[in-house]
C-alpha cells in the first residue's frame, strides 16, 4: 500500500513537473492584446484622435475600473455567473452542458467561461472538440497567471463588435459617441450581445437582430435581479444607434508626432480651445481661395505648454496641402521679429521707447528699404516706430545692435534664425523678414516676451514636460516691448480687449509681419498669460493675394483670443517714462554725432592682463571710460550688470583663474580684458 501511495505521489509531482514546464515552454499568446490603438488624449484626458493597431484594428484598452459596474454585472449574469469563484473553467457549466446535450440527443447550451471566450480572442480557432479543449487548458493556464480583473480586460479589450472595431471602449465610442464608464441598461445590454455574432448583429446593418439580441439579454439578466423588469422593458424599447461614427479626428498633425509608451499618449492641448480653433481657421479660409492655407497656434506662457494648434485647418483637402503641418517649415517673418530688435536695444542702452528717430529715405551699402505705406512718418519715437511698424528705424536699430550680434542672441535663447550662413550675416534685411524661422519658434520668443524676458528651451506638448528658460531680453525691456505693442492699432472691426475678459489687462498686446512678395501673412500676440500665433499662406511659398498680416492674419489672432475664456493677467507691465535719458533722446542726428565723436569706449579697471588678489569682500570693480554711456559689462559671457558715467559695477568673480570681462557702450561698441584672479583670494 505504501507502494502504490509513494507511486501516486511520484506521478502526481511528475505530473506537476510536466505542467509547470509546458506551461513555461508555452504562454499565453498575448500578441493580439499587446498590439493596441494609441489613443492621443488632451489635457483632460478625452480623445483628440485614435490611430488603429497594428493590424489595422480601433483596439482601445479596457479595464474593468473603465466601464459601467452595471455593464460588468449583465456581462457576468449573461455569460459566466461564476466567473469570481471559478479558475478558468467552470465545471458546474459543464455539467449542465453534458447533461442537456444527452437529454436532448444535440447541444443546448455552451460551458464557455468568460476566460476560455477571452482565450479564444487572443488565438482564435475552428470549432472543434480539440480546440475546446486546448482552450479550457489555456484558460485555466490564463488564471494561474494573472489576477481576475486582468482577465477580465483581455475580454472587454479584444471583444469584437463587427469590421475593424474591437473591444468595450471602442465599441462605446462608436455606438454612442462616449466612454463605457456610464452606461444606460440598453447600452450595456447591446454591448453584451454584439460579441456573438458581431456581423449578423450590427444595429447599423441588422437592427432587427440586434434588437431581438439586446432583448435576450435583458430578459436574463432581469432573471437573475440585475436589473428590475420595469427597467428591463424600458431598455427594449429604447431606440438603437443607426452607425458607428468616425472616431475625433482633432490635431491630427500634432497627434502624428505623438508617441508614448502607454496607450494614451496624455498631450497639453485644451480640448475645447483645440476643436473651436479648428473651426475658426476653417472659416476664416473661406476668404481664401486654395492653395492658400492658415495655422495658428495658442500657448500657455507661464508653462510654455501648447494649448491649441492648427497646422492646417482642413485635413484632407490636397489643394490646400492639408497634410502639411505649417507650424513647422521655416517662413519669412516679415516684421514680425521687430519687438525683439528693439528689446534689444532697450536691453542694451541703444535706444529707448522715448528716442527721437527719423523714419526718411535712408540707404545703407546700397540696401534702401520703404515703408509698407510707401510714405514716410518724419522724426518719431521708437515707440511710435514700432506701433506703426515703420521699416527704416527698425533697420538702423539692427544696424546699431548689429545683425550678427541679434542672430547670436537668439540662438543663445535656442532660436535659430536660418539664412545662408556662408555669405556672412543676414543683414540688415532680418529686421524686414530676410531669414527663415518656423511658427513654433515664433510662438517661444512670444512666450519669452510674455514671461519677463525669458524663452522656453522647448513647447510642452505632454503633461509634466520639464522646460528650461534663457534669458533673451531683462525683464524691464520685455515690459517695454509689450507696454507699446498693446497701443497698437487693431485690425478693421476689432477691439484690442479680449471679447472673454474685457478687463483692461488682457488688452491684446500684438505685432503682425508680411513677408517679401506677400508669401506670409503673420500676427501674434499676448493676451494675458497666452501667447497666439497665427499664419496665412501656401504651402508652395508662392505669392499668396490678400496675405497681408494685417488683414489676414490679425483677424484670427483676434478670433482665437476671444476664445480664451479666463486669460488670466499679463508679466507686469509698469508704464514707460515719457522722456527718456539725454544721452539716449535723438537716435540719430547732429546732438548724438557730436556726443558719439569723443573716445572708444574701454576698460580702465581691470585692464587686459592684470592680475588680481581680492580683498575681503571677494569683489573687484569693474570701470569704463569713454564711448557713449551708460556701460553694459559682460563676464564670461554672461550680463553682469550695468555701470552709469563715472561709477564702478561691483563684480565678485566666480572662482579664481582667466576671466574675460567685456564692456558695451550704448552705441554698441565694445572692449575687453582678459583678467587672472588669484585662487588664493
Amino acid at each position: 500500500m505504501r507502494r502504490w501511495c509513494r507511486y501516486l505521489a511520484g506521478g502526481l509531482v511528475g505530473v506537476g513537473i510536466g505542467l509547470c514546464a509546458l506551461d513555461l515552454a508555452a504562454p499565453p499568446p498575448l500578441e493580439r492584446f499587446n498590439d493596441r490603438s494609441l489613443v492621443v488624449a488632451d489635457r483632460s484626458g478625452a480623445p483628440l484622435r485614435i490611430f488603429q493597431s497594428a493590424d489595422d484594428k480601433w483596439r482601445l484598452l479596457t479595464r474593468p475600473t473603465d466601464v459601467d459596474p452595471l455593464y460588468l454585472a449583465m456581462l457576468k449574469a449573461y455569460e459566466d455567473k461564476r466567473f469570481d469563484q471559478h479558475g478558468g473553467v467552470d465545471p458546474l457549466a459543464i455539467g449542465r452542458a453534458a447533461g442537456q446535450a444527452i437529454g436532448a440527443g444535440q447541444i443546448v447550451s455552451g460551458a464557455s467561461t468568460l476566460t476560455m471566450q477571452a482565450v479564444k480572442l487572443l488565438s482564435p480557432r475552428p470549432r472543434t472538440l480539440l480546440a475546446k479543449a486546448i482552450e479550457m487548458g489555456r484558460a485555466v493556464q490564463l488564471e494561474s497567471r494573472l489576477a481576475k480583473d486582468d482577465v477580465l480586460a483581455i475580454y472587454l479589450t479584444l471583444a469584437p463588435f463587427g469590421g475593424p472595431v474591437e473591444g468595450v471602449r471602442a465599441a462605446s465610442l462608436k455606438l454612442f459617441g462616449h466612454e463605457p464608464s456610464l452606461l444606460t441598461p440598453a447600452e450595456a445590454a447591446l454591448l453584451i450581445a454584439i460579441p456573438q455574432s458581431p456581423n449578423a448583429r450590427r444595429p447599423d446593418r441588422q437592427p432587427s437582430q440586434a434588437k431581438a439580441a439586446r432583448a435576450r439579454v435583458l430578459d436574463r439578466v432581469m432573471k437573475a435581479g440585475v436589473i428590475t423588469a420595469e427597467a428591463a422593458e424600458t431598455a427594449k424599447n429604447a431606440p438603437l444607434p443607426t452607425r458607428y461614427a468616425n472616431f475625433p479626428l482633432h490635431a491630427p498633425h500634432f497627434a502624428e508626432a505623438q508617441s508614448a509608451t502607454s496607450d494614451t499618449a496624455h498631450t497639453t492641448l485644451d480640448g475645447r480651445l483645440q476643436k473651436l480653433a479648428e473651426v475658426r481657421l476653417r472659416a476664416a479660409l473661406q476668404d481664401h481661395a486654395s492653395p492658400a492655407t492658415a495655422s495658428a497656434m495658442i500657448v500657455h506662457a507661464p508653462t510654455a505648454e501648447i494649448r491649441a494648434i492648427v497646422g492646417n485647418p482642413n485635413y484632407f483637402d490636397t489643394k490646400r496641402a492639408g497634410m502639411t503641418d505649417m507650424t513647422l517649415p521655416l517662413r519669412s517673418p516679415g516684421s514680425a521679429l521687430k519687438p525683439f530688435i528693439y528689446g534689444l536695444a532697450f536691453d542694451r542702452l541703444v535706444a529707448a521707447p522715448g528716442t527721437l528717430i527719423h523714419d526718411r529715405p535712408w540707404r545703407s551699402k546700397g540696401y534702401a528699404p520703404t515703408n509698407f505705406s510707401g510714405e514716410w512718418a518724419g522724426e518719431v519715437t521708437i515707440r511710435d516706430a514700432l506701433t506703426r511698424s515703420l521699416n527704416v528705424p527698425a533697420v538702423k536699430v539692427l544696424g546699431r545692435i548689429g545683425p550678427a550680434q541679434f542672430d547670436a542672441a537668439l540662438a543663445t535663447a535656442g532660436i535659430n534664425l536660418t539664412f545662408d550662413r556662408e555669405r556672412g550675416d543676414a543683414g540688415l534685411a532680418l529686421a524686414l523678414g530676410g531669414v527663415g524661422v518656423s511658427m513654433r519658434d515664433m510662438a517661444r520668443l512670444y512666450v519669452g516676451l510674455a514671461s519677463g524676458g525669458h524663452v522656453p528651451d522647448v513647447l510642452a506638448t505632454t503633461q509634466g514636460q520639464a522646460v528650461n528658460w534663457v534669458e533673451l531680453l531683462a525683464p524691464e525691456a520685455a515690459s517695454q516691448v509689450l507696454t507699446i505693442l498693446k497701443e497698437a492699432p487693431p485690425p478693421t472691426g476689432q477691439t484690442v480687449t479680449a471679447a472673454a475678459s474685457r478687463q483692461s489687462t488682457s488688452r491684446i498686446a500684438f505685432k503682425t509681419g508680411t513677408s517679401y512678395g506677400y508669401r506670409d501673412a503673420w500676427a501674434a500676440g499676448v493676451i494675458g498669460e497666452y501667447v497666439v500665433i497665427a499664419w496665412v499662406g501656401r504651402a508652395d511659398a508662392a505669392p499668396c493675394a490678400g496675405c497681408v498680416g494685417i488683414g489676414a492674419a490679425a483677424p484670427i489672432l483676434f478670433d482665437l483670443a476671444e476664445l480664451i475664456e479666463t486669460p488670466g493677467r499679463m508679466h507686469h507691465v509698469p508704464a514707460i517714462a515719457k522722456a527718456p535719458p539725454p544721452h539716449l533722446a535723438h537716435f540719430d542726428g547732429a546732438e548724438r554725432r557730436n556726443i558719439s565723436a569723443g573716445p572708444p569706449v574701454r576698460i580702465s579697471f581691470p585692464v587686459d592682463g592684470a592680475r588680481m588678489r581680492l580683498g575681503r569682500s571677494g569683489r573687484a570693480p569693474l570701470t569704463a571710460l569713454g564711448g557713449l554711456p551708460p556701460y553694459r559689462w559682460l563676464t564670461n559671457g554672461a550680463p553682469a550688470g550695468i555701470s552709469a558715467p563715472g561709477r564702478s559695477l561691483p563684480w565678485a568673480p566666480n572662482g579664481g583663474g582667466y576671466h574675460e570681462v567685456v564692456v558695451i557702450d550704448s552705441a554698441g561698441a565694445e572692449a575687453s580684458s582678459r583678467v587672472f584672479i588669484d585662487a588664493g583670494s
